[in-house]
């Protein structure tokens, strides 16, 4: 192992270390400092040659603030740091372009679309589960894009050597004749551990750039970051990238993908689902923004996109498409998020014990189905209240009770360490909000506090449930 200080070592400000082990150079960290000499010293990466990853341990500038530049001159290097790290850093790195682009005596060391390029890179994972920055077959390391070949290569994220002819062009990567144990199924390997079925006499077709395409479509499995597969269920004309981009045509109603815990989601056809054995879920989504007032600057940005992309969370507007971010979270909002969640079962039949819960709307079949599960029990005098905003200590509860009804697991990775407003905690919610606390989570607000009778907004939601599937064994 050798362990060479970029910055930060004598000062504070720009810390940045390159760390060689077992072969793999990884870059840890990669900060600012005050000044005009305000960059690590990237020289010492000659001395490793290339970077084949990136981890980031936390997101203030003196960590994170020259990560575009690292990153626009290795763009095949991963980047490795948690949900929140990512969020935090989303809004630090947009100030700080805007900072740049404002004084007219500094010339910005990088822009927006480096900002934007780097953000795609970032590889998300859960506190509760080692990652494999090196785990499968691919390719690419340094920043010229073309060490290496072979099909799944992850911009790097997998183990540098290559199972392709070492040009870039992908060559040698994919077996398409591949045989299956099923003579009406032909199998595809997409490397790292993945695969694709397809019916035979609808063979995957090779393209020109390296892709395939699946005439016919196909199921995907790929490992997941819990020592379990997922599942995809692809449409005809499905699209597949050496670094394993699925796309879906326009007008196919776009996949479905179930986890190894047996939840099931249907995937918007617009987003494109981008295989990771290193990420809880096994894969992270890609999608263009379809609402007018979410900002991609924003820390929920990509949690928002996950709800919708997932079929949890719809828009709340048309015509401007809407989302409605700060708004709050209604008790009716989120018990239709669960049922969609549980594949939408067929309420007919059974009996609304609520009175204020008119028959016909669109909440009232999951409120049936939540209460009839034991998810819920209403607000009392047989009242739900399905308008009243939910509470952020009554929104951990709801999602225990669903974890259990559910026959999930919620890991622990961490002690619960209590918040300064423990004492303002319903009875009935501690429990809950100690298990989401020590499953990650849930981190309560800079002060230490959590705010249990705080209101959730949707964006707080959307990355709760975010966060809550990819904890979920």
């Amino acid at each position: 192992m050798v362990l060479t200080f970029g910055g930060g070592a004598s000062e504070i400000g720009a810390s940045f270390l390159m760390l060689q082990l077992d072969g793999k150079n990884i870059a840890l960290d990669c900060g600012i400092r005050m000044g005009e000499d305000s960059l690590p010293d990237f020289q010492i990466i000659d001395r490793y040659g290339s970077v084949d990853c990136i981890v980031l341990s936390h997101a203030h500038m003196d960590h994170s603030g020259a990560l575009p530049v690292l990153s626009r001159e290795y763009p095949n290097a991963r980047i490795y740091m948690t949900h929140a790290t990512k969020d935090l850093a989303r809004i630090l790195l947009y100030d700080s372009l805007n900072i740049m682009e404002h004084r007219e005596s500094e010339i910005p060391i990088y822009a927006e679309a480096h900002v934007r390029k780097m953000l795609d890179n970032i590889v998300c994972f859960s506190p509760n589960h080692a990652f494999r920055p090196f785990a499968g077959s691919g390719s690419g390391s340094g920043n010229d894009g073309g060490s290496g070949g072979g099909y799944g290569s992850g911009y790097g994220s997998a183990s540098i050597s290559s199972s392709g002819n070492g040009n870039g062009d992908g060559s040698g990567g994919s077996d398409l004749s591949a045989s299956s144990l099923d003579e009406n199924v032909k199998t595809t390997d997409l490397g790292g551990g993945s695969f694709v079925e397809t019916p035979r006499g609808q063979d995957p077709v090779m393209n020109a750039d390296g892709s395939i395409t699946l005439p016919g479509g196909g199921k995907i499995t790929s490992p997941d970051g819990k020592q379990g597969n997922v599942v995809i269920v692809v449409p005809p004309g499905t699209t597949i990238t050496k670094d394993n981009k699925v796309s879906f045509p326009i007008g196919s109603g776009g996949a479905t993908i179930t986890y190894a815990n047996g939840q099931t989601f249907n995937i918007n056809e617009n987003a494109v689902i981008i295989l990771d054995a290193d990420t809880p879920l096994g894969y992270y989504i890609g999608m263009d923004n379809p609402f007018n007032d979410v900002n991609e600057r924003e820390w929920s940005y990509s949690a928002v996109m996950f709800a919708y992309s997932h079929g949890l969370m719809v828009g709340t507007n048309v015509s401007p498409m809407a989302f409605s971010p700060t708004t709050t979270t209604t008790r009716g909002m989120i018990i239709t998020i669960l049922h969609r969640m549980a594949s939408s079962p067929d309420m007919s039949g059974f009996d609304n014990p609520f009175s204020d819960v008119e028959g016909g709307t669109w909440y009232t079949d999951a409120v049936k189905w939540a209460a009839s599960s034991g998810i819920v029990n209403g607000i009392g005098n047989g009242n739900y209240a399905p308008n009243a905003p939910i509470t952020r200590q009554d929104l951990a509860v709801i999602l225990a009770r669903y974890a259990d009804f559910m026959g999930l697991t919620l890991p622990t990775s961490r002690n619960y360490a209590g918040f300064i407003d423990d004492a303002d905690i319903a009875d009935y919610a501690k429990e809950a909000i100690e298990r989401f606390f020590g499953a990650g989570i849930i981190d309560g607000y800079p002060d230490g506090s959590f705010k249990p009778q705080g209101e959730a907004t949707r964006a707080e939601a959307a990355a709760i449930l975010m966060r809550f599937l990819e904890a979920m064994e």
